[in-house]
């Protein structure tokens, strides 16, 4: 845990080391935690990396913010920077992308390189509606009173079996995720973080529901610092729809597509993730 400052409350991370790596931030989707891939912390080790899973305010075991979580959650980077004694830092977002590009446009001198896996789409431009997932995320979004319902529904029956059962019926239609959930420890190590998301509370789930609502990508001055990569069998998201939107915000950056991923591109290709962090943006 790390301290934040100067409000109250402790921010709770993962260090997998080691301390001579060089430091990657890593931001979870909106339904998990700070467990990781153990699949992917070794491929980051072995390029020479050091995985440091971050819970946004209100996930996990990190305290709700006391302010406004959107703030408070890019100071929460800042804070584990000082404390950690880290001068810059490459981010791996799975989710988190507002707080990266915030991170980013608050401290630009603070961040190298920031790769997005599979990327929000903003609901104005999507255009996705098969499958349990879509009907749920359609659900809350024109229903957005029943965020907070299904949140506290959920959070206490996140049991092994109950999340394992929702994790399969949720990306049973991409192949490429079915096929690495029969890793037993891909599975594992998800599971466990999805059980994470509400572990203290569902205040900070809550929040970015609601906030993704209305949101779109911010523009960042220094496009050519970030890669966007595509699992193009991504079953929460359409390839393609947000090309414009993402293209715009970010102008310059790389964009890796590849058609044998989906949602868990991070852990079918971690060798691929780690080499898109490897490479060294001109700053």
């Amino acid at each position: 845990f790390v301290g934040r400052t100067p409000g109250p409350g402790r921010i709770a991370l993962s260090d997998f080391g080691p301390a001579s790596g060089a430091p990657v931030l890593m931001l979870h989707s909106a339904v998990t935690g700070a467990r990781l891939d153990r699949g992917l912390v070794r491929a980051l080790q072995r390029r020479g990396f050091r995985p440091i899973a971050v819970e946004r305010p209100g996930f996990g075991l990190a305290a709700p913010a006391s302010g406004a979580p959107d703030e408070v959650a890019v100071a929460d980077l800042i804070d584990i920077l000082d404390t950690l004694k880290l001068r810059a830092v490459r981010i791996l977002a799975r989710g988190g992308e507002d707080t990266a590009l915030r991170f980013a446009a608050a401290h630009p001198e603070r961040m190298i390189h920031t790769v997005l896996i599979n990327p929000f789409t903003p609901y104005a431009l999507d255009t996705r509606r098969d499958g349990y997932l879509n009907a749920m995320k359609w659900l809350l979004a024109r229903q957005p009173a029943m965020i907070e319902a299904v949140a506290r529904f959920l959070a206490p029956r996140l049991d092994p079996r109950t999340t394992e059962r929702l994790v399969r019926r949720s990306l049973a239609s991409s192949a490429a995720d079915t096929a690495v959930l029969g890793q037993p420890a891909v599975l594992e190590d998800y599971v466990e973080s999805a059980r994470l998301v509400a572990l203290r509370t569902t205040v900070g789930f809550v929040h970015e529901q609601r906030r993704y609502l209305n949101w779109a990508p911010r523009p960042s001055a220094r496009g050519e610092r970030w890669t966007r990569m595509i699992g193009e069998q991504d079953v929460l998201y359409r390839p393609g729809d947000a090309e414009t939107v993402w293209q715009t915000a970010l102008p310059g950056h790389r964009v890796i597509r590849r058609a044998d991923a989906g949602r868990m591109l991070h852990a079918s290709h971690p060798e691929l993730v780690a080499e898109s962090l490897a490479d060294n943006p001109a700053r």
